[in-house]
């Protein structure tokens, strides 16, 4: 993965070709408010320049998610599908991947959300560049 932009230590956005790689790198609970939103408007700026295939949410340094950390990935995640892409993560602990599916749960059918689970990025970014992606 080539480093693309460097956002605070709350997440990283790099690029694999047409495919937005967004690592969450640290406890997000940890961090403010302002360091999130500096970091969602860094990555929302990103798409725009990148994303094409897709979007690959990387938890695999995350512990936990907060609300705000959630809201983040959710709207990514939306910008991304609003433009036809698709999305993926990896790294997911079973207890985020329960928090996000009973999150989903709370919206309207036609908004919930699956993101595809994949044990590495690189089967991640593999499966986000494969034409036959469901």
């Amino acid at each position: 993965m080539t480093s693309s932009l460097q956002g605070p230590p709350f997440l990283r956005c790099d690029s694999v070709g047409d495919i937005l790689v967004v690592i969450l790198a640290a406890d997000p609970r940890k961090f403010s408010d302002e360091a999130k939103q500096y970091a969602y408007n860094s990555a929302m700026k990103q798409m725009g320049l990148t994303v094409r295939l897709g979007l690959l949410i990387d938890l695999s340094r995350c512990e936990m998610l907060d609300s705000a950390t959630m809201g983040i990935l959710i709207q990514l995640s939306m910008e991304v599908i609003r433009t036809g892409a698709r999305t993926a993560m990896c790294g997911a602990s079973p207890a985020i991947r329960e928090t996000l599916a009973r999150l989903m749960l709370l919206e309207p059918t036609h908004r919930q959300l699956v993101w595809r689970q994949l044990a590495t990025p690189v089967c991640a970014v593999t499966e986000l560049q494969s034409p036959s992606h469901e």
